[in-house]
């Protein structure tokens, strides 16, 4: 839209001078006087004319001398000249902003493509970190596991049953998938004899244990050996 209208500007600068030029060969050659230009003047300017031309009866066209003519021409061919200058450095102008503009994207282009690549490493590094600080979370719950295993295991059954009793039914079952299968075994019997609902409790937990894999079966009852 730019480019039209900078042309339509161009174009009408060039009519006009033209224009202009020729008014000035006519009035020399005596083809038109003052009051015929001042009326073509009104004209152009879209007023009315302040009076009616009238022609002059003695206004004779007369033949150019050479040096009129030879003026006439200079006058012109200068005009043109200045017309193509004019129209050049228009369109010299016109490329420099098409060049502005084209850098200018590309500039803008370049920023974008930065910008997607700094997000994506801030999203790699916070992923990166919460995987870390993830691994790390499972490492020292396993390593809290293997050490509470180990205290566990130090126990007698009746004790280590006790202390199970107030866990979640799968963090017992996770013990006892981790303990010795005698150790095991004992300490579901003693939670058995652990208040009226016990017998429940143990069958509850025999079933999260057939349905995890752990065992094809019921824990034997090794009741009897508590003391070995």
């Amino acid at each position: 839209m730019r480019k039209l209208i900078d042309s339509l500007i161009v174009t009408g600068a060039i009519g006009f001078g033209t224009i202009v030029v020729l008014v000035l060969v006519f009035l020399a050659a005596g083809v038109i006087d003052m009051p015929k230009l001042v009326a073509i003047g009104d004209i152009l300017g879209g007023r009315r004319p302040a009076v009616t031309p009238e022609p002059t009866p003695s206004a004779t066209a007369l033949p150019l001398s050479e040096v009129q003519q030879a003026e006439s021409a200079k006058v012109m061919a200068e005009a043109i000249v200045a017309q193509e200058l004019e129209f050049k450095r228009r369109e010299e102008e016109l490329q420099q902003m098409n060049q502005q503009l084209e850098t200018l994207a590309a500039e803008l282009d370049k920023r974008r493509k930065g910008l997607d690549l700094r997000e994506q490493a801030v999203e790699k590094t916070i992923g990166d970190f919460l995987a870390e600080q993830t691994a790390k979370a499972e490492a020292r719950k396993k390593e809290g596991f293997k050490d509470s295993l180990e205290v566990f295991e130090a126990m007698r059954p009746d004790d280590a049953g006790r202390l199970l009793a107030a866990f979640k039914d799968e963090e017992v079952v996770e013990y006892l998938r981790a303990f010795e299968p005698r150790f095991s075994a004992k300490v579901v019997n003693s939670l058995a004899k652990i208040g009226p609902e016990g017998q429940t409790y143990a069958a509850n937990l025999q079933k999260l244990l057939r349905e995890g894999g752990e065992t094809s079966g019921a824990l034997p009852d090794f009741s009897g050996l508590e003391g070995e």
